[in-house]
């Protein structure tokens, strides 16, 4: 977004001079800007082509949802223009700033608040519906991951260190779908409108005290799990890949809220290996397409994932249950 773009989204939304903006260094799929006017501090967001308006309009439906049922916990409800409607142009959105900060390493009181927000967040959208429709398939759908990595491998050269590290992984990624499309055909749980993005950049913190959950981009109907093993893994950041103390931690705190059976928590580890496989197809087809906020270093981080929860099934699992 430059000046003249945004000046014009500060006029659609009635938000006042424009002072100042900063593109932002996160999201990762999308054109983010932090925008201040004598009214106020803004995010702008310009979704990419990758996402359809009606799934921006279920995005939009679920935070009203929240909003409405009293989600103790801020979220980044879009404001309207003029006109009245959430997003301009087909491609804009604009969330007042909630001021926090994010953190890449919680206290124990903090993953206990962490664990009872996704918890209530769970129990909140228990009843949550939309008119649109936003439906990616459930935690081990491979039909995706398996067309674009057979596109992307029948594409891919040994002349670069992401060529090489995809050919290397094709077979090994394969085998691992249809290892899990076997294990789990049948298995048949509710879904409901998880967030799907559940890491440490996410959530947002002032005088350390957990008040807010952003970025729910993501937002789709999946198995409540799917967003349990994602804040495992990811949610206080990639210092190491799991840690069983906070994931026990987090695990106790979230029953005191909600029930999780022991077999939900044994899908854990293969919900990580789909998600993972998913994310490296992802970033690698991101680096092709010169998306310069990717790195080489998060594609191998995403490799190594996929092989530590392979590795280590069996005692991921006996640590959480």
């Amino acid at each position: 977004m430059n000046k003249k773009q945004i000046q014009q989204i500060i006029n659609a939304y009635d938000l006042g001079k424009l002072v100042s903006y900063k593109p932002t260094v996160y999201g990762l799929a999308n054109d983010n800007c932090i925008v201040k006017t004598d009214r106020g501090k803004y995010i702008f967001r310009c979704f990419n082509e990758h996402r359809r308006v009606e799934e921006v309009l279920y995005e939009i439906d679920l935070l009203n949802y929240l909003v409405k049922k009293k989600f103790p916990y801020k979220v980044p409800l879009p404001l309207k223009t003029q006109n009245g409607s959430s997003i301009l142009a087909d491609k804009y959105l604009v969330y007042a700033f909630i001021q926090g900060v994010n953190k890449t390493q919680f206290s124990t009181a903090q993953v206990k608040e962490l664990a009872k927000m996704v918890a209530v967040y769970h129990k909140t959208i228990l009843a949550f519906k939309s008119k649109y429709k936003k439906d990616w398939g459930n935690a081990f759908a491979t039909i995706w991951q398996r067309r674009d990595l057979a596109d992307w491998g029948s594409k891919a050269t040994g002349k670069t260190i992401r060529g090489r590290l995809l050919l290397k992984n094709v077979d090994y990624f394969n085998n691992l779908l249809d290892y899990i499309d076997a294990k789990y055909r049948n298995v048949k749980l509710p879904r409901y409108s998880i967030h799907n993005d559940l890491n440490h950049g996410n959530f947002i913190f002032r005088k350390d005290k957990l008040i807010g959950l952003i970025d729910f981009d993501n937002c789709n109907l999946d198995y409540l799990v799917k967003d349990i093993a994602q804040f495992l893994y990811r949610g206080a950041g990639r210092r190491a890949v799991m840690d069983f103390k906070v994931a026990k931690l987090f695990l106790d705190e979230y029953r005191k809220i909600r029930p999780l059976s022991k077999k939900e928590i044994s899908y854990i580890p293969d919900i990580a290996i789909v998600s993972e496989i998913g994310a490296f197809i992802w970033l690698y087809g991101c680096i092709e397409r010169s998306n310069k906020k990717i790195r080489l270093t998060h594609l191998k981080e995403t490799e190594r994932q996929v092989h530590w929860f392979d590795e280590n099934r069996d005692k991921i699992i006996e640590a959480l249950t």
